[in-house]
């Protein structure tokens, strides 16, 4: 029987798993057992492999591969041409024609994946697909990428691995589940976000709900703060403001998380391991996107929190959050925090707006008292007996009211509000140019939501000797040990705190008092303008190969968000070279590693276009370099400099065209990924500057540590009228 070019998820059953791939496999395993899957229908191997070898495709095919060049000089080259050949083939009726008539059945984003990997071992997957013609497109495209090359029998071979088509729609929530367990104590970890979900967004974090499989209770909620969600666009993802009301509110309700618990308990114990399950809701409706089986080593095995207190349980709940009681001033009690008295009385009755969780030494007489705590849903554990002496003010805890037990918190809970009086959330984010590792505590204060310039010239210049020659002395490891020590201490400031640190761009004068710069520095009348930057790079990559070791090393060592920030770039070239010397250290492939590129020169703005390419994450204009070099000033001659106001206008019309190029920029289709970013780095204390750029949506805007507040202050006031 001659298999069909498309078949329905629910038919898997009738064919080999080599014909279906594995994870329509696992899919189809977990509708069987009833699991919501989403609609999904599965390219066969067999019908690749038929339009590979027969037909009108074949022969273009054929036609293409005997033009490959074996010369192994041209081999990327040549490689890329037949891709982008095959990109641009016909594929036959017998195909196109039924992926179009189930695509119409309901017309909405698509994605295309295979379990074919690539070199990196990442199974390639296209997502974000609307429109006919944008999927024909991407298969061809997904399946251009299966082209290899055998060097020793010297052969092409174009592989035909089953492609999974999805639909994917513009989810409300969206997240995963995973199962752990624990001495056979198994539970749910269930995380979700608004909107989209996409791993190691610097800036959205998700809610967690931990579900215990055997009881199928939620034993614990973990609630993130978000401002912004992503949703589905052509081909990428884009930011969205998130609706105010919802910026504090868990995503997720105990429906869904139950519902999802039970999904990935189920395919659990069908497949006597731990798994992970990747999860959409739209219109009250709950799917399943993925399913992965997981090693042990591959899930995290979380220790339950010291119990502190056991009491009895009024109303059921579980918070976590910060201590207050009777002593607390009533002006230092902030939304969130955990009340704890001797007796609830009327006096704390103003306070029950406010706290999240209610903990008494004995009960609660007054009647009224209690009707108002279930109308404010307040978690309540009364008879601790001794909560007011073990409970201390500012302690972090976790008030279990379901089953009236009071645990220690080993950090202060992301589902505290306490701090959210103090960190203004915003759209576009407040960013500080910083170097100083003894200042880090105090430079990242609660205006502070990242380091856009973690300048590296500070750790340099310590040592007292040229960058060259250290590298190359015994004292290497010793450097390479205090730039790490660098971008950790700023990383650890706050819980994914993203830092961005700026490669060496220290001037020729600069470096001109430090110990044997004459061996390795030109003598220059204008150092500005001169030796330094990507020319200096692409020079003698031996220092900007040690920088990049250290970053290497940092993303090894943890998951925080780390970028590198290349400055005074002054060609598209200069940046290919450098980007490809980036690649060369496989940065790329860490989840949490970025590249951003400096706009110093108006040649970079006028430009911007030609800088995109693949890799890059996004710009961070330099207003101070590119105000001075408008007017043909040195921004290092303070005595020039401060004769030149900045031309506000013109500042204007500079990042407008930046916000287009950047709004214009033509994405990978194997990219999963939103916009480029854009950032705004202010040396001087410009508010009208700022307020600019937060009008046009900027992402970031880079100022000193003491300009922050005021900054972040004023994009409040904007965003609240804008937004109310």
């Amino acid at each position: 029987m001659e298999i069909p070019a498309l078949i329905p998820l629910s038919a898997a059953d009738g064919y080999a798993r080599s014909e279906i791939g594995e994870s329509a496999f696992l899919l189809h395993q977990a509708a069987k057992l009833k699991v919501p899957v989403a609609d999904s229908v599965i390219i066969t191997q067999a019908a690749l492999e038929k339009i590979a070898s027969q037909g009108n495709f074949a022969k273009q095919l054929e036609k293409a591969l005997l033009s490959f060049s074996f010369k192994s000089d041209q081999l990327p080259a040549e490689l890329e041409k037949i891709k982008r050949q095959i990109r641009q083939f016909h594929l036959p009726a017998q195909l196109t024609a039924p992926i179009i008539n189930w695509y119409h059945l309901q017309p909405t984003f698509v994605s295309v994946s295979t379990d074919y990997k690539t070199d990196h071992q990442h199974p390639l997957k296209i997502e974000n697909i609307k429109g006919e013609a944008n999927l024909i497109e991407s298969i061809l495209a997904l399946w251009s990428e299966q082209l290899q090359f055998d060097p020793k029998l010297k052969q092409l071979k174009l592989y035909a691995e089953p492609m999974l088509l999805q639909r994917q729609g513009q989810p409300e929530i969206s997240g995963y589940v995973e199962t752990r367990s624990d001495l056979s104590k198994t539970k749910a970890y269930i995380y979700s976000v608004w909107g989209v979900y996409q791993p190691y967004h610097p800036e959205i974090m998700a809610d967690e709900v931990v579900v215990d499989i055997r009881t199928n209770q939620v034993v614990q909620r973990k609630n993130q703060l978000q401002y912004l969600s992503l949703e589905r666009r052509t081909d990428h993802l884009q930011e969205k403001a998130l609706l105010y009301y919802k910026q504090g509110e868990l995503s997720m309700t105990d429906e869904i998380a139950l519902d999802l618990a039970s999904s990935a308990a189920s395919l659990k114990r069908k497949f006597f391991t731990d798994c992970r399950l990747y999860w959409s809701y739209q219109q009250h409706h709950l799917v399943i996107t993925g399913f992965e089986r997981l090693d042990p080593a591959q899930t995290g095995v979380v220790a339950e929190p010291n119990i502190l207190l056991t009491g009895d349980s009024l109303l059921s709940g579980i918070v976590g959050g910060r201590v207050v009681t009777d002593l607390t001033p009533k002006n230092k009690i902030a939304t969130g925090d955990v009340l704890v008295v001797t007796e609830l009385t009327s006096k704390h009755a103003l306070l029950l707006k406010k706290v999240s969780a209610i903990v008494c030494d004995r009960g609660i007489k007054s009647t009224l008292l209690v009707k108002q705590l279930k109308e404010y849903h307040l978690p309540a554990v009364v008879n601790t007996i001794h909560a007011t002496h073990k409970l201390k003010p500012g302690q972090y805890v976790i008030v279990n009211a379901n089953s009236g037990k009071i645990l220690q918190s080993p950090q202060p809970l992301a589902s505290d509000h306490s701090s959210a009086s103090t960190n203004i959330p915003t759209i576009t984010k407040v960013y500080i140019s910083a170097g100083n590792p003894h200042k880090a505590e105090s430079y990242v204060t609660s205006a502070v939501d990242g380091v856009g310039v973690l300048r590296s010239e500070f750790t340099f210049a310590r040592f007292g000797e040229h960058p060259l020659h250290l590298i190359k002395s015994s004292r290497r490891h010793q450097l390479k040990q205090e730039l790490k020590q660098v971008i950790t201490t700023y990383q650890q400031t706050r819980l994914n705190l993203p830092v961005i640190y700026r490669t060496q761009n220290f001037t020729t004068q600069e470096l001109s008092y430090l110990t044997h710069a004459s061996r390795y520095e030109p003598t220059e009348s204008n150092p500005y303008l001169g030796f330094r930057g990507g020319i200096k790079m692409i020079s003698e990559f031996e220092l900007f190969d040690f920088e990049l070791e250290v970053i290497s090393e940092v993303l090894t060592d943890s998951k925080a968000p780390l970028a590198i920030l290349l400055p005074f770039i002054r060609t598209p070239g200069e940046m290919r070279l450098v980007m490809n010397r980036i690649a060369k250290h496989q940065l790329q492939h860490h989840p949490h590693f970025a590249v951003y590129l400096q706009l110093n020169t108006p040649e970079n703005v006028l430009q911007l276009k030609h800088y995109f390419i693949p890799g890059l994450a996004g710009v961070s204009v330099n207003s101070r370099s590119l105000h001075a070099l408008m007017h043909g000033i040195d921004p290092d001659n303070p005595d020039l400099y401060r004769q030149y106001a900045y031309n506000l206008q013109l500042m204007e019309e500079l990042l407008i065209r930046v916000q287009r190029v950047v709004h214009t920029v033509d994405f990978q289709p194997q990219a999963l990924q939103t916009r480029p970013k854009m950032f705004l780095h202010l040396e001087d204390p410009s508010l009208e500057l700022a307020e600019i750029a937060a009008k046009l949506n900027y992402d970031a805007i880079t100022v000193k540590p003491e300009f922050a507040p005021r900054v972040k202050s004023r994009i409040r006031e904007l965003e609240e009228r804008r937004y109310g």
